[in-house]
């Protein structure tokens, strides 16, 4: 896979990274929510040049905050504007109790076939360590076999658009439940008393 040259000028320094899928895919498996520094730092320092490596230690001792205010620059300038439109299908899925979903994928035809079995092993398989198995195997095993290719070739070419795809995805499977609360008016048909 090419890496992608990005090239920034911070506080008069120079910050040359070579971003490549692979380095963001392991970004990802390295957040974790006891450690919020771990992924962004280890992304940095995965991917700036050798040249500028002491530009980038130097901002990271002057101000330990320009971790973070580098790692957005880059991450903004590595992922690109990716549009998606996911509608319900529909088309008669194939797969037993499935769910018809049809996504444009800039401007590519992919069709999905979710189950509640897909989506419940997603649940069950996504966790802090690794965060980009679960959604992958969801897609893949979804995809119907007329467009797999185009879904397979379009993540491998731009990994970083796994999660807004999956996203997509899931938002037409499971739409947002409306629901309201409000107070019974019947009785208790128990009671207890609390001292």
């Amino acid at each position: 896979m090419e890496a992608q040259e990005l090239d920034f000028l911070v506080d008069d320094k120079d910050l040359d990274f070579d971003m490549t899928g692979m380095a963001y895919s392991r970004y990802l498996d390295k957040t974790s929510l006891e450690d919020k520094l771990t992924g962004p730092e280890y992304l940095l320092r995965t991917c700036i040049t050798k040249e500028t490596e002491d530009n980038l230690d130097c901002l990271l001792k002057a101000h330990p905050t320009n971790l973070q205010t580098i790692f957005e620059l880059v991450i903004d300038a590595y992922t690109s504007k990716l549009t998606i439109k996911a509608d319900k299908s529909d088309r008669k899925p194939k797969k037993d109790k499935a769910q018809a979903v049809d996504l444009l994928v800039d401007t590519k035809p992919v069709h999905l076939e979710l189950t509640g079995k897909m989506y419940n092993r997603y649940v069950n398989d996504a966790s802090n360590e690794d965060k980009t198995s679960p959604p992958w195997n969801l897609l893949v095993n979804a995809v119907t076999p007329e467009t797999k290719e185009t879904l397979v070739g379009f993540l491998d070419a731009h990994p970083t658009h796994l999660h807004q795809i999956f996203e997509a995805a899931i938002k037409e499977y499971k739409p947002d439940i409306v629901s309201t609360v409000k107070k019974s008016k019947r009785k208790p048909k128990h009671t207890t008393k609390t001292a």
